[in-house]
Protein backbone atom coordinates (compact mmCIF):
# COMPACT_ATOMS: atom_id res chain seq x y z
CA UNK A 1 0.00 0.00 0.00
CA UNK A 2 3.01 1.89 0.19
CA UNK A 3 2.17 3.31 -4.00
CA UNK A 4 -1.27 4.44 -2.73
CA UNK A 5 0.55 6.94 0.31
CA UNK A 6 3.02 7.88 -2.22
CA UNK A 7 0.59 9.19 -4.99
CA UNK A 8 -1.61 10.77 -2.55
CA UNK A 9 1.52 12.86 -1.13
CA UNK A 10 3.33 13.60 -4.70
CA UNK A 11 -0.51 14.72 -6.48
CA UNK A 12 -2.38 15.55 -3.42
CA UNK A 13 -2.57 19.52 -4.25
CA UNK A 14 -1.88 19.17 -7.88
CA UNK A 15 -5.18 20.03 -10.18
CA UNK A 16 -3.66 19.18 -13.49
CA UNK A 17 -2.91 15.25 -13.79
CA UNK A 18 -1.35 15.14 -17.47
CA UNK A 19 1.77 14.97 -15.86
CA UNK A 20 0.51 11.10 -14.97
CA UNK A 21 1.22 8.84 -16.98
CA UNK A 22 -0.78 5.97 -18.01
CA UNK A 23 1.73 3.16 -16.02
CA UNK A 24 1.50 5.29 -13.07
CA UNK A 25 -2.00 5.48 -13.34
CA UNK A 26 -2.48 1.83 -14.00
CA UNK A 27 -0.22 0.58 -10.79
CA UNK A 28 -2.09 3.06 -8.76
CA UNK A 29 -5.44 1.64 -10.00
CA UNK A 30 -4.17 -1.81 -9.04
CA UNK A 31 -2.91 -1.06 -5.85
CA UNK A 32 -6.74 0.57 -4.73
CA UNK A 33 -8.12 -2.89 -6.51
CA UNK A 34 -5.51 -5.37 -4.16
CA UNK A 35 -7.26 -2.97 -1.14
CA UNK A 36 -10.75 -3.34 -2.26
CA UNK A 37 -10.42 -7.23 -2.17
CA UNK A 38 -8.96 -7.57 0.63
CA UNK A 39 -10.36 -8.48 4.12
CA UNK A 40 -10.09 -6.84 7.47
CA UNK A 41 -9.09 -3.63 5.73
CA UNK A 42 -6.48 -0.97 7.36
CA UNK A 43 -8.39 2.27 8.00
CA UNK A 44 -5.22 4.45 7.30
CA UNK A 45 -4.78 2.73 4.15
CA UNK A 46 -8.46 2.94 3.11
CA UNK A 47 -8.57 6.35 3.72
CA UNK A 48 -5.80 7.04 1.80
CA UNK A 49 -7.56 4.95 -1.18
CA UNK A 50 -10.12 7.10 -0.99
CA UNK A 51 -7.90 9.96 -1.23
CA UNK A 52 -6.29 8.65 -4.04
CA UNK A 53 -9.49 8.54 -6.08
CA UNK A 54 -10.55 12.12 -5.08
CA UNK A 55 -7.49 13.03 -6.88
CA UNK A 56 -8.05 10.95 -10.20
CA UNK A 57 -11.63 12.08 -10.33
CA UNK A 58 -9.64 15.15 -11.80
CA UNK A 59 -8.87 14.19 -14.82
CA UNK A 60 -12.20 14.07 -16.03
CA UNK A 61 -11.80 12.93 -19.68
CA UNK A 62 -10.06 9.71 -17.95
CA UNK A 63 -13.01 8.84 -15.63
CA UNK A 64 -14.22 6.40 -17.90
CA UNK A 65 -10.93 4.20 -18.53
CA UNK A 66 -10.91 2.86 -14.55
CA UNK A 67 -14.45 3.61 -13.31
CA UNK A 68 -16.11 0.29 -12.47
CA UNK A 69 -18.52 -0.83 -10.48
CA UNK A 70 -15.98 -2.57 -8.38
CA UNK A 71 -14.94 0.90 -7.40
CA UNK A 72 -18.40 2.61 -7.01
CA UNK A 73 -19.71 -0.24 -4.86
CA UNK A 74 -16.59 -0.02 -2.51
CA UNK A 75 -17.02 3.76 -2.85
CA UNK A 76 -21.11 3.26 -1.67
CA UNK A 77 -20.26 1.36 1.02
CA UNK A 78 -17.27 3.05 2.49
CA UNK A 79 -20.17 6.13 2.69
CA UNK A 80 -22.37 4.11 4.34
CA UNK A 81 -25.15 4.72 1.40
CA UNK A 82 -26.38 1.19 1.48
CA UNK A 83 -27.19 1.19 5.07
CA UNK A 84 -30.61 3.47 5.32
CA UNK A 85 -33.35 2.56 2.58
CA UNK A 86 -34.28 -0.81 4.37
CA UNK A 87 -33.64 0.69 7.75
CA UNK A 88 -37.24 2.06 8.48
CA UNK A 89 -36.82 4.02 11.96
CA UNK A 90 -33.76 2.72 12.79
CA UNK A 91 -31.43 4.65 11.12
CA UNK A 92 -28.34 4.92 13.04
CA UNK A 93 -25.22 7.20 12.79
CA UNK A 94 -21.48 5.94 11.17
CA UNK A 95 -19.64 5.01 14.13
CA UNK A 96 -17.15 8.08 15.15
CA UNK A 97 -14.15 6.08 14.11
CA UNK A 98 -15.17 5.85 10.77
CA UNK A 99 -16.55 9.13 10.13
CA UNK A 100 -13.55 10.43 8.42
CA UNK A 101 -13.78 7.34 6.11
CA UNK A 102 -17.44 8.04 4.79
CA UNK A 103 -16.90 12.06 4.67
CA UNK A 104 -14.17 10.74 2.10
CA UNK A 105 -16.04 8.25 0.28
CA UNK A 106 -18.94 11.00 -0.44
CA UNK A 107 -16.44 13.91 -1.53
CA UNK A 108 -14.92 10.68 -4.10
CA UNK A 109 -18.79 9.86 -5.31
CA UNK A 110 -20.03 13.58 -5.72
CA UNK A 111 -16.49 14.33 -7.71
CA UNK A 112 -17.18 11.30 -9.82
CA UNK A 113 -21.21 12.50 -10.21
CA UNK A 114 -19.75 15.84 -11.34
CA UNK A 115 -17.75 14.94 -14.13
CA UNK A 116 -19.29 11.37 -15.09
CA UNK A 117 -22.42 10.44 -16.85
CA UNK A 118 -21.43 6.43 -16.37
CA UNK A 119 -21.47 7.26 -12.17
CA UNK A 120 -24.63 9.29 -12.41
CA UNK A 121 -26.49 5.89 -13.92
CA UNK A 122 -24.80 4.40 -10.60
CA UNK A 123 -26.29 6.95 -8.62
CA UNK A 124 -29.78 5.94 -9.76
CA UNK A 125 -29.00 2.26 -9.79
CA UNK A 126 -28.14 2.38 -6.38
CA UNK A 127 -30.83 4.65 -5.41
CA UNK A 128 -28.63 7.25 -3.37
CA UNK A 129 -30.54 10.03 -3.09
CA UNK A 130 -32.96 7.56 -1.44
CA UNK A 131 -30.16 6.15 0.98
CA UNK A 132 -29.15 10.30 1.67
CA UNK A 133 -33.04 11.36 2.32
CA UNK A 134 -33.28 8.74 5.10
CA UNK A 135 -29.76 9.59 6.51
CA UNK A 136 -30.95 13.37 7.14
CA UNK A 137 -33.78 11.99 9.63
CA UNK A 138 -30.58 11.37 11.99
CA UNK A 139 -28.33 14.73 11.25
CA UNK A 140 -29.49 16.09 14.76
CA UNK A 141 -27.46 13.65 15.89
CA UNK A 142 -24.21 15.34 17.77
CA UNK A 143 -22.20 12.74 16.61
CA UNK A 144 -22.72 14.02 12.51
CA UNK A 145 -20.07 16.53 11.80
CA UNK A 146 -21.06 19.75 9.43
CA UNK A 147 -18.66 18.36 6.61
CA UNK A 148 -20.97 15.01 5.96
CA UNK A 149 -24.07 16.85 6.16
CA UNK A 150 -22.91 19.43 3.61
CA UNK A 151 -21.86 16.89 1.29
CA UNK A 152 -24.40 14.82 1.61
CA UNK A 153 -26.62 17.75 0.34
CA UNK A 154 -24.32 18.65 -2.34
CA UNK A 155 -24.53 14.93 -3.47
CA UNK A 156 -28.39 14.98 -3.54
CA UNK A 157 -28.80 18.67 -5.42
CA UNK A 158 -26.37 17.17 -7.77
CA UNK A 159 -27.60 13.60 -8.61
CA UNK A 160 -31.10 15.58 -8.80
CA UNK A 161 -30.14 17.96 -10.82
CA UNK A 162 -28.73 15.37 -13.47
CA UNK A 163 -30.66 12.48 -13.15
CA UNK A 164 -34.54 13.51 -13.76
CA UNK A 165 -35.92 10.60 -12.67
CA UNK A 166 -34.30 10.45 -9.51
CA UNK A 167 -35.78 14.14 -8.74
CA UNK A 168 -39.00 12.52 -9.46
CA UNK A 169 -38.64 9.72 -7.40
CA UNK A 170 -37.15 11.75 -5.09
CA UNK A 171 -40.38 14.32 -5.41
CA UNK A 172 -43.45 12.23 -5.80
CA UNK A 173 -42.42 8.62 -3.91
CA UNK A 174 -39.64 9.10 -1.57
CA UNK A 175 -41.54 12.24 0.26
CA UNK A 176 -38.35 14.28 -0.59
CA UNK A 177 -40.30 17.69 0.08
CA UNK A 178 -41.82 16.53 3.26
CA UNK A 179 -38.24 15.05 4.25
CA UNK A 180 -36.34 18.50 3.54
CA UNK A 181 -38.81 20.92 4.95
CA UNK A 182 -38.96 19.59 8.25
CA UNK A 183 -34.94 19.64 8.01
CA UNK A 184 -35.24 22.89 7.45
CA UNK A 185 -37.76 23.17 10.52
CA UNK A 186 -34.82 21.64 12.58
CA UNK A 187 -32.40 23.98 11.70
CA UNK A 188 -34.68 27.15 11.99
CA UNK A 189 -32.98 29.25 14.61
CA UNK A 190 -34.32 28.79 18.52
CA UNK A 191 -32.23 31.93 20.31
CA UNK A 192 -33.93 35.29 20.60
CA UNK A 193 -31.62 36.73 18.40
CA UNK A 194 -33.03 34.68 15.48
CA UNK A 195 -29.54 34.03 14.20
CA UNK A 196 -28.72 31.42 12.10
CA UNK A 197 -25.32 29.88 12.18
CA UNK A 198 -22.40 29.85 9.15
CA UNK A 199 -23.11 26.49 8.90
CA UNK A 200 -26.60 25.92 9.36
CA UNK A 201 -26.58 28.94 6.40
CA UNK A 202 -24.64 26.64 4.24
CA UNK A 203 -26.84 23.74 4.84
CA UNK A 204 -29.79 25.71 4.53
CA UNK A 205 -28.37 27.21 0.96
CA UNK A 206 -27.78 23.56 -0.46
CA UNK A 207 -31.58 22.33 1.01
CA UNK A 208 -32.81 24.93 -0.92
CA UNK A 209 -31.22 23.85 -4.02
CA UNK A 210 -32.32 20.59 -3.99
CA UNK A 211 -36.22 21.39 -2.83
CA UNK A 212 -36.25 23.45 -5.91
CA UNK A 213 -34.94 20.49 -8.30
CA UNK A 214 -38.00 18.20 -6.83
CA UNK A 215 -40.40 20.83 -6.77
CA UNK A 216 -39.85 20.89 -10.64
CA UNK A 217 -41.15 17.67 -10.83
CA UNK A 218 -44.79 18.56 -10.09
CA UNK A 219 -47.68 19.63 -12.55
CA UNK A 220 -48.19 23.62 -11.29
CA UNK A 221 -51.94 22.73 -10.93
CA UNK A 222 -51.34 19.35 -8.94
CA UNK A 223 -53.38 19.73 -5.30
CA UNK A 224 -51.89 16.45 -3.87
CA UNK A 225 -49.37 18.04 -2.19
CA UNK A 226 -51.30 20.95 -0.74
CA UNK A 227 -50.03 20.53 2.86
CA UNK A 228 -46.31 20.15 2.20
CA UNK A 229 -46.58 22.81 0.28
CA UNK A 230 -48.12 24.97 2.55
CA UNK A 231 -45.41 24.11 5.24
CA UNK A 232 -42.70 24.81 2.72
CA UNK A 233 -44.05 28.40 2.11
CA UNK A 234 -44.13 28.98 6.32
CA UNK A 235 -40.39 27.62 6.84
CA UNK A 236 -39.11 29.95 3.61
CA UNK A 237 -41.00 32.72 5.27
CA UNK A 238 -39.79 32.35 8.53
CA UNK A 239 -35.92 31.83 6.92
CA UNK A 240 -36.22 35.04 5.03
CA UNK A 241 -36.46 36.40 8.24
CA UNK A 242 -33.74 35.44 10.47
CA UNK A 243 -30.45 36.76 10.56
CA UNK A 244 -27.25 35.75 9.25
CA UNK A 245 -23.61 36.28 10.51
CA UNK A 246 -23.17 37.83 6.90
CA UNK A 247 -25.49 40.18 4.68
CA UNK A 248 -24.28 38.35 1.87
CA UNK A 249 -24.97 35.03 3.08
CA UNK A 250 -28.73 36.26 3.88
CA UNK A 251 -28.89 37.47 0.47
CA UNK A 252 -27.99 34.38 -0.45
CA UNK A 253 -30.81 32.49 1.31
CA UNK A 254 -33.37 35.09 0.50
CA UNK A 255 -32.22 34.77 -3.41
CA UNK A 256 -33.25 30.87 -3.34
CA UNK A 257 -36.38 31.33 -1.40
CA UNK A 258 -37.35 33.38 -4.28
CA UNK A 259 -36.37 30.50 -6.45
CA UNK A 260 -38.78 28.45 -4.69
CA UNK A 261 -41.72 30.86 -4.64
CA UNK A 262 -41.81 30.67 -8.23
CA UNK A 263 -42.54 27.10 -8.01
CA UNK A 264 -45.08 27.02 -5.25
CA UNK A 265 -48.86 27.44 -5.98
CA UNK A 266 -49.77 31.25 -5.81
CA UNK A 267 -52.84 30.46 -3.71
CA UNK A 268 -50.66 30.03 -0.93
CA UNK A 269 -49.10 33.50 -1.06
CA UNK A 270 -51.04 34.65 2.39
CA UNK A 271 -49.07 32.30 4.39
CA UNK A 272 -46.25 35.11 3.28
CA UNK A 273 -47.85 37.65 5.12
CA UNK A 274 -49.37 36.13 8.44
CA UNK A 275 -51.58 38.57 10.52
CA UNK A 276 -49.33 39.67 13.34
CA UNK A 277 -51.64 38.37 15.90
CA UNK A 278 -51.70 34.92 14.91
CA UNK A 279 -48.04 33.90 15.13
CA UNK A 280 -46.82 32.41 18.05
CA UNK A 281 -43.78 34.76 18.75
CA UNK A 282 -44.03 38.06 18.29
CA UNK A 283 -40.90 39.06 18.74
CA UNK A 284 -39.65 38.06 15.72
CA UNK A 285 -42.39 40.39 13.47
CA UNK A 286 -39.70 42.75 12.03
CA UNK A 287 -41.96 44.75 9.80
CA UNK A 288 -45.48 44.78 10.36
CA UNK A 289 -48.20 46.41 8.03
CA UNK A 290 -51.81 46.78 8.40
CA UNK A 291 -51.51 44.16 10.74
CA UNK A 292 -49.81 41.70 8.68
CA UNK A 293 -46.32 40.77 8.99
CA UNK A 294 -44.78 41.81 5.93
CA UNK A 295 -40.92 40.82 6.89
CA UNK A 296 -40.74 38.28 3.88
CA UNK A 297 -41.52 41.07 1.45
CA UNK A 298 -39.58 43.50 2.86
CA UNK A 299 -36.46 41.32 2.72
CA UNK A 300 -37.26 40.27 -1.35
CA UNK A 301 -37.54 44.20 -1.71
CA UNK A 302 -34.35 44.61 -0.08
CA UNK A 303 -32.58 41.93 -2.07
CA UNK A 304 -34.17 43.09 -5.53
CA UNK A 305 -32.96 46.61 -4.38
CA UNK A 306 -29.73 45.48 -4.32
CA UNK A 307 -29.96 43.51 -7.63
CA UNK A 308 -31.10 46.59 -9.44
CA UNK A 309 -28.45 48.64 -7.75
CA UNK A 310 -25.37 46.05 -8.88
CA UNK A 311 -26.67 43.95 -11.58
CA UNK A 312 -25.16 44.27 -15.08
CA UNK A 313 -27.20 44.46 -18.21
CA UNK A 314 -26.07 41.17 -19.56
CA UNK A 315 -26.66 39.64 -15.93
CA UNK A 316 -30.13 41.52 -15.71
CA UNK A 317 -31.72 38.23 -17.27
CA UNK A 318 -30.48 35.67 -14.82
CA UNK A 319 -30.55 37.60 -11.89
CA UNK A 320 -33.91 39.49 -11.54
CA UNK A 321 -36.41 37.30 -13.35
CA UNK A 322 -36.37 34.57 -10.66
CA UNK A 323 -37.06 37.64 -8.07
CA UNK A 324 -39.88 40.05 -10.56
CA UNK A 325 -41.50 36.86 -11.22
CA UNK A 326 -42.45 35.30 -8.31
CA UNK A 327 -43.22 38.89 -6.60
CA UNK A 328 -45.61 40.06 -9.52
CA UNK A 329 -47.90 36.44 -9.26
CA UNK A 330 -47.57 36.94 -5.16
CA UNK A 331 -49.10 41.08 -5.72
CA UNK A 332 -51.62 39.62 -8.01
CA UNK A 333 -52.70 37.20 -5.85
CA UNK A 334 -52.64 38.89 -2.18
CA UNK A 335 -53.77 42.28 -1.55
CA UNK A 336 -51.91 42.84 1.23
CA UNK A 337 -49.12 42.35 -0.63
CA UNK A 338 -49.60 44.57 -3.41
CA UNK A 339 -50.43 47.53 -1.11
CA UNK A 340 -47.21 46.99 0.59
CA UNK A 341 -45.68 46.56 -2.42
CA UNK A 342 -47.03 49.63 -3.91
CA UNK A 343 -45.90 51.78 -0.63
CA UNK A 344 -42.84 50.93 -1.36
CA UNK A 345 -42.36 51.19 -5.06
CA UNK A 346 -44.35 53.45 -6.23
CA UNK A 347 -45.59 55.98 -3.12
CA UNK A 348 -47.53 59.13 -3.92
CA UNK A 349 -45.89 61.42 -5.88
CA UNK A 350 -44.42 64.45 -4.88
CA UNK A 351 -42.27 66.90 -6.41
CA UNK A 352 -40.27 64.23 -7.58
CA UNK A 353 -42.30 64.47 -11.16
CA UNK A 354 -40.24 67.24 -11.63
CA UNK A 355 -37.65 64.94 -13.02
CA UNK A 356 -38.27 62.03 -15.11
CA UNK A 357 -39.71 59.00 -13.63
CA UNK A 358 -35.86 57.18 -14.53
CA UNK A 359 -33.67 59.58 -13.37
CA UNK A 360 -33.06 59.24 -9.55
CA UNK A 361 -32.07 56.27 -7.27
CA UNK A 362 -35.78 55.29 -5.49
CA UNK A 363 -37.16 52.01 -6.44
CA UNK A 364 -39.50 53.87 -8.77
CA UNK A 365 -36.99 55.31 -10.59
CA UNK A 366 -35.39 52.17 -10.96
CA UNK A 367 -37.58 50.13 -12.59
CA UNK A 368 -38.74 53.05 -14.60
CA UNK A 369 -35.56 52.18 -15.91
CA UNK A 370 -36.22 49.03 -16.66
CA UNK A 371 -39.00 49.51 -18.66
CA UNK A 372 -36.49 50.14 -21.50
CA UNK A 373 -34.06 47.80 -20.99
CA UNK A 374 -32.51 45.99 -23.86
CA UNK A 375 -32.91 42.97 -22.37
CA UNK A 376 -36.58 41.90 -23.75
CA UNK A 377 -38.04 39.67 -21.08
CA UNK A 378 -36.82 41.56 -18.30
CA UNK A 379 -38.22 44.66 -19.73
CA UNK A 380 -41.91 42.99 -20.13
CA UNK A 381 -41.86 41.42 -16.67
CA UNK A 382 -40.78 44.76 -15.13
CA UNK A 383 -43.91 46.52 -16.72
CA UNK A 384 -45.99 43.54 -15.37
CA UNK A 385 -44.83 44.27 -11.98
CA UNK A 386 -45.96 48.09 -11.88
CA UNK A 387 -48.87 47.07 -13.85
CA UNK A 388 -50.38 44.89 -10.97
CA UNK A 389 -49.47 47.69 -8.61
CA UNK A 390 -51.44 50.32 -10.26
CA UNK A 391 -54.35 47.15 -10.19
CA UNK A 392 -53.91 46.96 -14.12
CA UNK A 393 -54.91 50.42 -14.70
CA UNK A 394 -53.67 52.16 -17.33
CA UNK A 395 -53.88 55.91 -16.34
CA UNK A 396 -52.51 55.54 -13.14
CA UNK A 397 -49.28 53.20 -14.81
CA UNK A 398 -48.81 56.68 -16.66
CA UNK A 399 -48.92 58.55 -13.97
CA UNK A 400 -46.07 56.84 -12.34
CA UNK A 401 -43.88 56.14 -15.34
CA UNK A 402 -44.53 58.79 -18.23
CA UNK A 403 -46.57 57.32 -21.47
CA UNK A 404 -43.35 57.04 -23.45
CA UNK A 405 -42.01 54.20 -20.64
CA UNK A 406 -45.16 52.56 -20.60
CA UNK A 407 -45.47 52.37 -24.13
CA UNK A 408 -44.02 48.62 -25.01
CA UNK A 409 -46.90 47.22 -22.39
CA UNK A 410 -49.07 49.33 -23.40
CA UNK A 411 -48.99 48.45 -27.20
CA UNK A 412 -48.31 44.19 -25.99
CA UNK A 413 -51.86 43.88 -23.98
CA UNK A 414 -53.19 46.40 -26.56
CA UNK A 415 -54.16 49.21 -24.66
CA UNK A 416 -52.75 51.86 -26.45
CA UNK A 417 -56.19 53.41 -26.13
CA UNK A 418 -56.36 54.33 -22.72
CA UNK A 419 -59.28 51.41 -21.42
CA UNK A 420 -57.90 49.25 -19.02
CA UNK A 421 -58.81 45.37 -19.27
CA UNK A 422 -58.11 43.11 -16.41
CA UNK A 423 -60.05 40.01 -15.10
CA UNK A 424 -58.41 39.94 -12.03
CA UNK A 425 -60.75 41.50 -8.89
CA UNK A 426 -58.68 44.14 -7.13
CA UNK A 427 -59.78 45.82 -4.03
CA UNK A 428 -61.07 49.61 -3.74
CA UNK A 429 -58.18 51.34 -1.90
CA UNK A 430 -58.04 55.04 -2.68
CA UNK A 431 -55.35 56.45 -4.91
CA UNK A 432 -55.16 60.13 -3.01
CA UNK A 433 -52.55 62.14 -4.40
CA UNK A 434 -50.29 64.74 -2.01
CA UNK A 435 -50.97 68.16 -1.83
CA UNK A 436 -47.91 68.82 -3.89
CA UNK A 437 -48.61 66.45 -6.48
CA UNK A 438 -51.86 68.66 -7.20
CA UNK A 439 -49.95 71.46 -7.44
CA UNK A 440 -47.45 70.30 -9.77
CA UNK A 441 -50.48 68.07 -12.26
CA UNK A 442 -51.32 70.43 -14.77
CA UNK A 443 -48.23 71.28 -15.64
CA UNK A 444 -47.32 67.37 -15.85
CA UNK A 445 -46.18 66.02 -19.77
CA UNK A 446 -47.79 62.49 -19.62
CA UNK A 447 -45.59 61.17 -22.02
CA UNK A 448 -42.39 61.95 -20.84
CA UNK A 449 -43.90 61.64 -16.78
CA UNK A 450 -42.44 65.13 -15.66
CA UNK A 451 -42.97 68.62 -15.23
CA UNK A 452 -42.36 70.14 -18.08
CA UNK A 453 -41.93 74.57 -18.68
CA UNK A 454 -44.27 76.47 -20.25
CA UNK A 455 -43.06 76.87 -23.88
CA UNK A 456 -44.12 79.81 -26.16
CA UNK A 457 -46.10 78.23 -29.16
CA UNK A 458 -43.83 78.03 -32.19
CA UNK A 459 -46.54 78.37 -34.52
CA UNK A 460 -47.53 81.46 -32.70
CA UNK A 461 -48.12 84.69 -35.13
CA UNK A 462 -47.54 82.13 -38.07
CA UNK A 463 -50.48 83.05 -41.09
CA UNK A 464 -52.13 79.81 -42.26
CA UNK A 465 -50.64 79.46 -45.23
CA UNK A 466 -47.24 79.25 -42.94
CA UNK A 467 -48.88 76.56 -40.66
CA UNK A 468 -49.77 74.48 -43.62
CA UNK A 469 -46.42 74.67 -45.00
CA UNK A 470 -44.45 73.67 -41.94
CA UNK A 471 -47.00 70.66 -41.86
CA UNK A 472 -46.55 69.39 -45.11
CA UNK A 473 -42.87 69.84 -44.34
CA UNK A 474 -43.11 67.20 -41.26
CA UNK A 475 -45.47 64.52 -43.64
CA UNK A 476 -42.40 64.99 -45.97
CA UNK A 477 -39.82 64.21 -43.56
CA UNK A 478 -41.91 61.36 -42.01
CA UNK A 479 -42.41 60.22 -45.64
CA UNK A 480 -39.02 60.08 -46.04
CA UNK A 481 -38.28 58.27 -42.79
CA UNK A 482 -40.70 55.46 -43.86
CA UNK A 483 -39.45 55.01 -47.11
CA UNK A 484 -35.54 54.33 -45.88
CA UNK A 485 -36.97 51.93 -43.05
CA UNK A 486 -35.79 54.86 -39.84
CA UNK A 487 -39.61 54.46 -38.60
CA UNK A 488 -42.69 52.90 -39.03
CA UNK A 489 -45.70 55.25 -38.24
CA UNK A 490 -48.75 53.06 -37.13
CA UNK A 491 -52.10 53.82 -36.28
CA UNK A 492 -53.97 52.70 -32.97
CA UNK A 493 -56.25 49.67 -34.28
CA UNK A 494 -59.69 48.14 -33.09
CA UNK A 495 -57.56 45.66 -30.71
CA UNK A 496 -55.90 48.63 -29.36
CA UNK A 497 -52.40 47.50 -30.47
CA UNK A 498 -50.44 49.36 -33.12
CA UNK A 499 -51.21 48.63 -36.82
CA UNK A 500 -48.57 49.95 -39.45
CA UNK A 501 -49.84 52.39 -41.72
CA UNK A 502 -48.44 51.87 -45.82
CA UNK A 503 -48.53 55.77 -46.34
CA UNK A 504 -47.76 58.92 -43.50
CA UNK A 505 -51.78 60.08 -44.95
CA UNK A 506 -53.09 57.44 -43.41
CA UNK A 507 -52.12 59.17 -40.11
CA UNK A 508 -54.71 61.76 -41.11
CA UNK A 509 -57.42 59.89 -42.55
CA UNK A 510 -59.95 63.35 -41.87
CA UNK A 511 -57.53 65.27 -44.42
CA UNK A 512 -59.59 64.33 -47.60
CA UNK A 513 -62.67 65.33 -46.10
CA UNK A 514 -61.60 68.56 -44.57
CA UNK A 515 -60.07 69.68 -48.20
CA UNK A 516 -63.47 68.91 -49.72
CA UNK A 517 -65.57 70.37 -47.48
CA UNK A 518 -63.54 73.36 -47.71
CA UNK A 519 -64.42 73.47 -51.85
Amino acid sequence: MTDIHQFVTRYGSEMDLRALSETDMANILDSIRQLIRSEGQDRQHHLAALTAVKILSRARDRVDLWMSEEIFNWLIVSSHLNRYKTAGDSVTPPDSGDMDIVVEAVKCIYNLTFTNRKVQLMCEKEQCVLELLNRCKIYSNSSIPHSLKLFDLKLMFLITALVSSTASSAAKDWCGVSSLTQLLQDILPANPQNLLSEENCQLVVEILRILYNLLSQFDGHNDNNGEEHAMLAEVSRQLVGCHCETRDRHLEVTKHCCNLWTLLPSKLAHILVPAADELNDVSKVQRSFLGHDVTAIFEILSYLEMLLKDVSVRAQQDQLLPVLLPLTTLCKSNRIIRKYCRCQVLPPLKDEVKQLPEEGNSLRNKFCKLLTSTVTQVKHVAADFLYVLCKENVSRLIKYTGFGNAAGLLAQYGLMSGQSSTSTEYSDDSDSDTEEYRDLESQVNHVTGRCEPVRPNPMEGMSDEQKEYEAMQLLNAMDKLQRLGVVQPSTIGPDGKPVPVEHVLQLAPDIDNTENNED
